[in-house]
């Protein structure tokens, strides 16, 4: 994403637009899952970069797993007031 917006290699190319686009759907689609967790119940704790949603609660019924874009994905499991 970020050659997108500036290339160190390619100084001819420059879009910054393309990636505040890109970045404003990830920022979007992130938002969306995080309204999703909570309406079905789940606590939303964090959430982080355009890539992290951290939530209370069994996520599974709710999110598919995987990694399409419409899936997630576990990246770290940990206990609310342990240590990460």
């Amino acid at each position: 994403m970020s050659t997108i917006g500036e290339s160190s290699a390619n100084t001819d190319i420059r879009r910054p637009d393309c990636m505040h686009i890109i970045r404003a759907k990830a920022f979007t689609n992130l938002w969306r899952k995080a309204y999703k967790a909570h309406s079905s119940g789940l606590t939303v704790v964090e959430i982080s970069g355009t890539d992290e949603l951290h939530v209370a609660g069994d996520w599974r019924p709710v999110f598919p797993q995987g990694r399409d874009l419409n899936q997630v994905k576990e990246k770290k499991l940990y206990t609310l007031g342990g240590k990460r």
